[in-house]
């Protein structure tokens, strides 16, 4: 995979802990959508409309931030296109306020069907700074079904492994997904 980052700044400087709020939430959202990475060849879309539409909300209270060391949460949008491109629109609060736009590069339906990023340019804005990374190429099986239909942490199963069909939860922990396509 090759990451590359440009970095713009304006005159406002975003704290240490402002940066690192933002790495650590990013980093849990990554870990409880992109739970399994694999490299398996899978077949791209074709055309050049919207096919799917994705919203999400994610939040972190109470004993979750005990378990994942994290408060606030994201709230998001995504778009895949029939050409295989796509974007996304996430906002992530309190601590780590900030804004992500994700120019997605390439995207298809993984073998288990899933959601899969193949390609994306993240720009990251907080606090009056912006970075740009990319991640070309990638394999990232979201965890998110290309099924129409409404999704939460207990059917995707985010959990601990040794939770998962127990119907037990993480107090304070809330996802939300709402998957609307093919169109």
């Amino acid at each position: 995979m090759k990451i590359s980052e440009r970095t713009t700044t304006s005159t406002k400087r975003p704290s240490p802990r402002s940066i690192s709020n933002i790495a650590v939430v990013s980093l849990t959202i990554a870990v409880l959508l992109l739970s399994f990475l694999t490299v398996v060849p899978a077949v791209r879309a074709s055309g050049q409309s919207a096919e799917w539409h994705v919203s999400f909300s994610f939040t972190c209270n109470g004993a979750c931030v005990t378990a994942l060391g994290v408060q606030g949460g994201q709230r998001g949008s995504m778009a895949l296109n029939s050409d295989g491109t796509g974007n996304a629109e996430v906002a992530a609060g309190p601590g780590a306020a900030g804004h992500d736009s994700v120019q997605i590069l390439g995207w298809t339906i993984g073998p288990n069907g899933d959601f899969v990023l193949l390609g994306e340019i993240d720009t990251i804005t907080s606090h009056g700074t912006t970075t740009v990374l990319t991640f070309s190429p990638e394999y990232a099986d979201l965890g998110i079904p290309a099924a129409a239909g409404h999704y939460n942490a207990m059917n995707l199963c985010i959990y601990p492994v040794f939770l998962c069909g127990l119907g037990v939860s993480i107090p304070g922990l809330e996802l939300q997904i709402q998957v609307s396509g093919p169109f």
